[in-house]
């Protein structure tokens, strides 16, 4: 049976990357709105939904396997408050897109969590 040339493969992981980015930047960010409110709320905070708040996150993550031979990865920002996460990414050094281009590396997602540290 025969395979796919490498640029089409290439062209088809960019685009179901770029795909699920989009996603993952939609969900994260409609999550950071809403954990903002809860605090706002919870603390009676004399803010806007615009401003940007201090929280308190944990982070967590984890490899496929223990020990160091574990090709697949993930790791969460998770707000204390709520148990939500705000942000997340699962590496595998199995995918084609991140070891060509050190994606991993060099992204930076536009949500409203990339202001400092633990803002929202």
């Amino acid at each position: 049976m025969p395979g796919l040339h490498q640029k089409t493969f290439n062209n088809i992981a960019k685009s179901l990357y770029s795909q699920n980015e989009r996603l993952a930047d939609q969900v994260f960010f409609k999550t950071a709105t809403f954990v903002s409110r809860v605090h706002i709320r919870q603390f009676a905070l004399n803010v806007s939904d615009e401003d940007i708040i201090d929280i308190s996150v944990s982070f967590d993550s984890s490899w496929l396997t223990s020990g160091h031979k574990s090709l697949i990865g993930i790791g969460c920002v998770i707000d204390i408050l709520t148990g939500l996460i705000l942000d997340g990414h699962v590496c595998s050094l199995h995918c084609h897109i991140c070891a060509q281009s050190d994606a991993f590396m060099k992204r930076r997602r536009p949500t409203a969590m990339n202001t400092g540290d633990k803002s929202i």
